[in-house]
């Protein structure tokens, strides 16, 4: 009675994975502490590869903070205590991480091809993640002097600063989110399309943000470097922008990802479109919804932009981080 409501399907599928089980021969001893040793040193491998790249991503955002700012970080950091900069170096590590992360991170044999990959993957996650911070500061910051407000203590801008960096490191995830399904390309050609999607990517992820800065009746540059009672910079304001801006990053890696390839390149490049005009749509409208249902009791903008309630915009944010979720997983 049993098995009849539970349906054929679901017979034949587990009698078939038993079956496989039955027949699989039992690994010995010897087999089974070969297989885990190799597993353990795929672990060491991936994390010494990981120390590698995110040792060099701190070398060489040192340098361009110190070449072209005449910032020491490590002084800052150890000396001044900066905690805004901290915040930075956090939100730029994470970025980088989860640009290289698919990439880079699988091990196996041959080991010589997985190095190269790493080489290629941890290269490109950090060149991509400094060049696109470097448009964004232009673009999305342009009215603000980002670092000398961080240097300054200000923590509401180091908190949009960072999410900038791991939104920007959710594009490029979703740029080159393929590159194992498409083993039959030369990996320049792999590489060439990952940085179109990559464009394509950064150029939807600003667009969404001009529109959310739009949509805000208070001026979001102004609130990040006005002086507050909690210091300089509207905290709310930065936790909010720097969460809405891992959302946007969330919505455009779902839009641009897939299996690199030029094939149905401008249908590809039409859906990622409306996909990301549609998520943001949607996000737009439960955002209003979710504040009626979760800050009620004022008005979500007043206690953000006058009352620099810092618990309001980090729920406020967090609302957006988790739709957005929720619908790329449902569109």
């Amino acid at each position: 009675m049993v098995l009849a409501l539970l349906g054929p399907s679901w017979l034949a599928r587990d009698l078939g994975e038993t079956l496989i089980l039955l027949e699989a021969p039992l690994a010995t001893p010897t087999q089974a502490a070969t297989g885990i040793l190799f597993a353990f040193l795929c672990g060491v491998v991936a994390l010494v590869a990981t120390l590698i790249v995110l040792f060099v991503a701190k070398l060489v955002l040192d340098a361009r903070l110190r070449s072209w700012h005449h910032i020491d970080a490590d002084k800052a950091l150890t000396e001044a205590d900066n905690p805004a900069l901290a915040r930075l170096y956090v939100g730029y590590y994470l970025g980088v991480f989860i640009a290289f992360m698919r990439g880079g991170l699988d091990v196996g044999e041959p080991w010589l091809g997985y190095v190269l990959q790493w080489a290629v993957a941890g290269g490109a996650a950090i060149i991509l993640i400094n060049v696109a911070l470097f448009v964004c500061d232009l673009v999305l910051l342009n009215k603000v002097d980002d670092l000398a407000e961080v240097m300054a203590g200000n923590r509401a801008v180091a908190n949009v600063w960072a999410g900038m960096a791991v939104a920007t490191g959710l594009v490029i995830d979703g740029a080159f989110g393929g590159f194992h399904g498409s083993a039959w390309l030369p990996l320049w050609e792999l590489l060439l399309i990952g940085l179109v999607w990559f464009a394509i990517g950064q150029a939807l992820f600003i667009i969404l943000f001009k529109l959310f800065e739009l949509a805000t009746p208070y001026d979001d540059k102004a609130e990040l470097v006005r002086d507050t009672e909690a210091g300089r910079g509207n905290r709310a304001v930065g936790f909010e922008l720097g969460l809405v801006l891992v959302a946007f990053g969330i919505i455009v890696r779902a839009a641009v990802g897939g299996a690199p390839t030029w094939v149905g390149f401008l249908h590809d490049l039409g859906a990622a479109i409306l996909y990301a005009v549609l998520a943001m749509i949607m996000v737009a409208i439960v955002r209003v919804f979710s504040n009626w249902l979760f800050i009620r009791g004022g008005s979500v903008n007043k206690e953000i932009a006058q009352d620099a309630n810092v618990g309001v915009g980090v729920l406020s944010g967090a609302m957006f981080v988790l739709f957005a979720i929720a619908l790329t997983k449902a569109l």
